[in-house]
């Protein structure tokens, strides 16, 4: 029987306006508008772990949710997201890891989810979350809370070349995608998620599954699957043609780290109104 595990990504209410980074810099010009990424993007080796933060069946939840988990996606997606950053910015040997009291803890705070409370595992959206992490932040296991400096919208969300960009620029890509029974098999048997052919985007009303990006070998000939995204505590390759199809959503993250170290500039282009305004979204 394949294990089940949850999904709970919201898709985006178009009411709330969150600054889109093709906005502030130019990126009509990749290589002016962000820095050049190598032909392969690794964010993903030197991180020791990737918890399931209770997205699925898990031994470390609480009791109540053990065998089961919930469709707290959303929040586990900045757990491995900011396991990345932090491994690759040498800052955390291994990358900075969370409790599920901690993951859950964010969860219940933005969507209103009770412990054990089936009809109130509602999901979130993937803004709601980011805003959570400007205004409160998310303490790790040491202690320590990492909190984001902002976030912004990527307008071109198809844009594989762009999307590898953000990654190896900011560390990751934090995406809504759509997830089908037959990935969910192909996850369970360990194969890659592929299309033979890229069919209708499903848009932002079509998602219900926030992963992050922590690989692209978008671009580089013979390589199979040109992605692999975090998500229920593996790194699950995919293809292109999946990628431009079930890719509803994404998002870039700035944590105060990369500002610490990288200011508020890239390639000379400035994002300071780009941060200010991201936090002062209104959700």
């Amino acid at each position: 029987m394949a294990t089940p595990f949850k999904k709970g990504a919201i898709p985006h209410d178009p009411r709330i306006v969150i600054p889109k980074l093709e906005d502030y810099i130019d990126v009509s010009a990749l290589s002016d508008g962000l820095p050049g990424a190598p032909g392969i993007v690794d964010r993903e080796s030197k991180v020791k772990a990737w918890p399931m933060y209770a997205n699925g069946p898990d031994p470390n939840a609480p009791a109540v949710i053990a065998s089961t988990g919930v469709g707290d996606c959303t929040c586990a997606g900045i757990g491995h997201f900011l396991a990345a950053v932090t491994a690759f910015s040498g800052d955390v040997p291994g990358g900075v890891m969370f409790t599920d009291t901690a993951i859950l803890g964010m969860y219940s705070a933005v969507s209103g989810y009770q412990l054990g409370n089936e009809k109130t595992d509602t999901g979130c959206m993937l803004q709601s979350v980011a805003q959570y992490m400007v205004n409160t932040g998310l303490p790790d296991t040491t202690g320590k809370v990492h909190k984001l400096a902002g976030y912004f919208a990527i307008g071109g969300y198809t844009n594989l070349e762009l999307l590898k960009q953000v990654a190896n620029t900011f560390g990751g890509v934090y995406i809504g995608v759509a997830v089908s029974d037959s990935d969910m098999t192909a996850l369970n048997n360990g194969q890659p998620w592929t299309l033979p052919a890229a069919g209708t985007n499903v848009g932002p009303n079509g998602i219900d599954h926030c992963v992050v990006i922590e690989y692209s070998a978008f671009g580089v000939p013979g390589i199979g699957n040109d992605e692999s995204v975090i998500t229920w505590g593996v790194e699950q390759p995919v293809n292109q043609h999946w990628a431009l199809t079930n890719i509803g959503q994404a998002m870039g993250l700035i944590t105060e780290d990369w500002i610490s170290a990288n200011g508020t500039t890239i390639n000379g282009q400035s994002l300071a109104q780009l941060i200010t305004d991201s936090r002062n979204v209104q959700s």
